[in-house]
């Protein structure tokens, strides 16, 4: 099973730089590191350094592996991570946006680098799995 600390420990491994995009992918669909990350170039995700990643990168691709999207309106008392927690169903899998940066809500957890760390969440979309 991918936790977020084994993927970031192989991403690291590997050279990888700014690999959130990949990591939310793999939380989310249960695939490798490497396959994600190969996925995401092939879906036109940005391999510079200071690109980022785009909450539509990651559901792009997800989408084109079966998943559905739905779009969760923030609530107007949600402004960063730390006011997140608690708010989204547990038992459904999220993408939460920040600025050039994605995490992904699963089981109630915000699996991120961001604990701690106060970031302002600019999106939430909720994926479906394929049936």
């Amino acid at each position: 099973m991918n936790t977020y600390e084994s993927l970031l420990a192989h991403a690291k491994s590997g050279g990888h730089t700014n690999c959130c995009g990949p990591i939310a992918l793999s939380l989310i669909s249960g695939e490798s590191f490497d396959v994600s990350h190969h996925r995401l170039l092939y879906n036109g995700h940005r391999k510079s350094k200071t690109g980022g990643v785009t909450k539509k990168g990651v559901e792009r691709t997800l989408n084109a592996l079966g998943w559905v999207s739905t779009k969760v309106e923030v609530p107007a008392h949600v402004k960063t991570n730390r006011s997140l927690a608690g708010q989204l169903d547990p038992s459904k899998k999220y993408l939460v946006q920040y600025s050039n940066h994605i995490a992904v809500y699963i089981n109630g957890i915000l699996e991120d680098w961001s604990e701690g760390n106060l970031k302002r969440v600019v999106g939430i979309v909720e994926m479906t799995p394929p049936e």
